[in-house]
């Protein structure tokens, strides 16, 4: 559920049928719109705030190689520096980081200048010595962007993710560490997920402070600028002894990126955090 939420029908747990709203009962509507669990009833209709449909949609790009893992650690570091920026002027998108930064922003309304003031730094990037790639940007619409990017080739694919989300603090302090954790746990796959782990980019953009209080409750949300997950997979005819020790090397990386982030960094609430049965009961 989001901010735009204004009422809500729902079979409770108990049977009864209600229909809830901030002001007729604030704290189950709080619950049932994402700040529980997921247990609260069944859901059988909903009101929305709707908002005029944007003029636009501005899709932009941003490419980049290099051919050595050393250029490769200076690239995805200084290109998460980069992430507050690009967030603060109105961005959201995500990317992968599979031997380069690869990663699709999208502003609504957005324009080309303002893309390419925002972008000073990736274009600058693509020219410096041993960078290969390009950034760019074009006016599209949401049905645009739904019938050319919004595929997902992993329905079905065996793949567990590690994520944490970045704050600009994070991103600021530790972007060479992640940048190395990156690399060196093997830096390919991606969202091909064809190789034994990858890392990407699940969200990019910052989140709307004004409602987040009423939408959940890890506080880390409303500083975080991405959300940055390495993933393991395996084949289906992979084996339970695979399976097994690509889960334990999830979890190590898991360590290690918590070790980064810090144990608030959790995309939920006490995710990360060793004491979370003390803090959550």
């Amino acid at each position: 559920m989001n901010a735009d939420l204004l009422e809500m029908s729902i079979v409770s747990a108990d049977g009864e049928h209600r229909v809830i709203t901030p002001y007729s009962d604030p704290e189950f509507f709080w619950a049932v719109r994402g700040g529980g669990g997921s247990a609260w009833g069944v859901v059988t209709s909903v009101t929305y705030k709707t908002h005029p449909v944007p003029q636009n949609l501005l899709v932009g790009f941003v490419q980049l190689n290099t051919s050595d893992n050393s250029s490769l650690k200076n690239l995805l570091a200084e290109s998460m520096k980069l992430l507050p920026k690009v967030t603060d002027a109105g961005y959201t998108g995500y990317g992968n980081m599979d031997q380069s930064f690869q990663a699709i922003f999208l502003k609504p309304n957005g324009s080309l200048g303002s893309f390419n003031h925002t972008f000073a730094g990736f274009f600058n990037m693509s020219e410096y010595p041993g960078i290969r790639g390009a950034v760019g940007a074009y006016l599209s619409t949401w049905n645009g962007y739904l019938q050319t990017f919004l595929q997902d080739p992993n329905i079905g694919t065996n793949v567990q993710d590690t994520s944490r989300l970045l704050t600009a603090d994070v991103i600021d302090q530790k972007a060479k560490d992640l940048a190395n954790l990156i690399v060196d746990n093997g830096g390919k796959g991606g969202f091909n997920f064809t190789c034994y782990h990858g890392a990407h980019l699940d969200a990019v953009g910052k989140v709307n402070n004004d409602e987040r209080d009423n939408t959940a409750v890890n506080k880390v949300w409303k500083h975080s600028h991405a959300l940055m997950s390495i993933s393991i997979d395996w084949a289906d005819n992979a084996t339970e002894y695979e399976k097994h020790e690509k889960r334990l090397r999830a979890v190590m990386i898991s360590k290690n990126l918590t070790g980064l982030v810090g144990p608030e960094g959790g995309t939920y609430i006490n995710e990360a955090n060793p004491s979370f049965k003390i803090n959550a009961y």
